[in-house]
């Protein structure tokens, strides 16, 4: 993640101006009446909650990094002068930041993890929570979940997410000036019609999809599908309208492009749910203590994203895209309560997460590990440990994290209690 220190300084230094001036000016386009935003900050790899969410001061089971208890409101949270990110953000954005601790990921391979994380499910062909809130609450925009990574799960809602991932393949796709170079000698496949001959491509095309539908697509899945293409077609046109909110110039967009671009797409009516990835990869089997320096440039994005949401006008009357957007970060899985010979720790099915934005509940934490990071049962309204209670996996955080967006989750997650510990 290419953030430096200077650079967080100089954002938390601007962020209440930023709060003031974001509220001066209106929306270029209010399409979101109703339910809020979703962005997800996703960590690969397995993150030490022990860093920043859970503390675990002066345990012999539990090997903690360097730091101090730092207490935000109600909020304690691990801080370092090493990672001075970290308490920066809290102590900007810590009145709208509630960590969740205790998230059970029955697995220890990363494949697996990451699917329950995202989806609540086991098995493939399920899409993930953002994928849900966007198709869910804004299907007709033209790409309503971005994923600008290369994580995230689409299942049977492909046709409402596009992933630019590494290389920026969406830019290069509306913009024929940024398309990759032939080798040399070779023709470089790109042929721009005329407006005559693109309106006959497309009524050639449309005339294929009724061809479609008559023979095979009358109905079931075979109709969703011709269905989703016929709809696509129009929300590409809207895309091509929208084709300068996607960086020009740069091929790999870095995690500040990112966040723009994120920001972007959900100011203007492009997308309603965003997955950014600073790719960075956190699995530290060898040298734990790296994790240090992970966790401080990711409190210099989560701020950085902050105050871009915070700076831009939303839907509402006098709100901002912040008021509006939910934002989670989530890792996978967590790492083992004590370091290895290597200096690393290895994968641990125990993780945390951290949400922050419109409607979750300021200085909060919600659900616990014990002396040995093991989840504790909690109760899912309150969020306060309880021995009674019930374990919480990824399905009734997701549950709940729908519930806040606006979306009914018991079509998805049917007999799952959602986690509303987090809720304001």
């Amino acid at each position: 993640m290419d953030f430096s220190r200077r650079r967080f300084l100089e954002m938390s230094a601007a962020a209440s101006a930023a709060l003031l001036l974001s509220r001066t000016a209106r929306s270029e386009t209010a399409v979101h009446p109703t339910g809020r935003n979703l962005v997800i900050v996703w960590v690969n790899g397995g993150w030490d909650p022990t860093f920043v969410f859970d503390p675990k001061p002066g345990m012999a089971t539990v090997d903690t990094p360097p730091g101090e208890l730092q207490e935000f409101g109600n909020l304690p949270v691990w801080t370092s002068d090493m990672r001075p990110a970290v308490a920066g953000f809290f102590q900007v954005w810590g009145g709208m930041t509630s960590v969740v601790n205790g998230i059970n990921v029955p697995s220890l391979a990363h494949p697996p993890c990451r699917l329950r994380v995202l989806t609540g499910f086991r098995d493939l062909g399920r899409p993930d929570v953002a994928a849900i809130a966007a198709h869910t609450l804004n299907p007709e925009l033209p790409l309503p979940y971005l994923v600008l990574g290369d994580a995230g799960f689409v299942g049977p809602l492909g046709a409402s997410v596009g992933r630019v991932g590494r290389s920026n393949q969406l830019k290069a796709l509306l913009d024929v000036s940024e398309a990759y170079p032939p080798p040399a000698g070779q023709f470089n496949g790109v042929i721009q019609p005329n407006a005559a001959e693109a309106e006959f491509i497309r009524q050639y095309v449309l005339a294929n999809a009724e061809r479609e539908r008559a023979t095979r697509g009358a109905r079931g899945y075979n109709q969703a599908r011709v269905n989703d293409f016929v709809s696509a077609l129009t929300r590409s046109d809207q895309l091509v309208t929208k084709k300068d909110i996607m960086k020009s110039g740069r091929k790999q967009l870095t995690f500040q492009e990112q966040i723009e671009v994120g920001v972007d797409a959900l100011q203007h009516g492009l997308s309603r749910s965003v997955m950014l990835d600073g790719r960075t990869n956190w699995d530290t089997h060898v040298n734990n203590h790296v994790q240090g320096d992970y966790f401080n440039d990711l409190f210099i994005a989560l701020d950085s994203l902050a105050l871009e949401l915070a700076a831009r006008p939303g839907a509402g009357t006098g709100s901002t895209l912040l008021d509006e957007t939910v934002v989670i970060a989530l890792s996978e899985m967590g790492r083992t309560p004590l370091i290895n010979g290597a200096d690393g720790k290895d994968h641990w099915p125990v993780t945390s997460a951290l949400l922050f934005g419109a409607g979750v509940a300021g200085q909060r934490v919600v659900g616990a590990t014990d002396d040995f990071l093991l989840a504790r049962k909690m109760n899912m309204g309150t969020g306060l440990p309880d021995a009674g209670g019930e374990a919480l996996y990824p399905e009734n955080l997701l549950a709940g994290l729908l519930e806040l967006v606006g979306v009914d989750p018991s079509a998805q997650y049917p007999g799952i209690t959602p986690l509303r510990g987090f809720h304001a």
